[in-house]
């Protein structure tokens, strides 16, 4: 999706039925959800917003490699959101090293239920650096094995990111 598109969907999959290696790109462009959106029940499947593109989930619950799905991911960069309105936010459901960075000034994750990291699976990472931000009232939850929370920098020249929480537990 691009120059100012919009696609608008019940739910939103990249990757379904055990595919795997496919990419969404939000560039400048809005992608809106009225239920769930998952990347990733398989392996290797990407979501990037960027430019100023929005990506918004309206209800239930959100996952980044679900039903054990591994390796998934979702880049937001400078000027750019994913806005999950009420739903929890599992970033590694069963699965391994499936990722969410917020990287750059004006990216964010607006989050409206808890986020688990590494929900029954390891080496999972929610990374916010180089001033992206997450503002989420309800707690982030590291479970599972080897998973990471890094609010700092990604690289030598980086500046740290914000985390808005109601709790954070290992």
């Amino acid at each position: 999706f691009s120059a100012g598109g919009a696609v608008y969907s019940g739910t939103g999959v990249i990757g379904a039925g055990g595919g795997a290696n496919n990419s969404v790109l939000v560039d400048n462009a809005t992608w809106s959800n009225s239920a769930n959106l998952y990347i990733g029940s398989s392996s290797s499947n990407n979501l990037i917003i960027t430019n100023g593109g929005t990506v918004y989930s309206t209800s239930f619950n959100d996952g980044i490699g679900f039903s054990g799905g591994s390796g998934n991911s979702v880049l937001i960069t400078t000027n750019s959101s994913w806005v999950n309105a009420s739903g929890d936010l599992y970033i590694g459901n069963g699965g391994s090293n499936n990722s969410l960075t917020i990287n750059g000034a004006g990216a964010s994750l607006v989050n409206g239920g808890t986020i688990y990291v590494g929900n029954a699976g390891k080496q999972d990472a929610l990374i916010v650096a180089n001033g992206g931000a997450i503002s989420n009232n309800s707690p982030i939850t590291l479970q599972g094995t080897s998973n990471v929370l890094n609010v700092g920098r990604l690289g030598s020249n980086d500046t740290a990111g914000s985390l808005g929480s109601g709790a954070i537990t290992f």
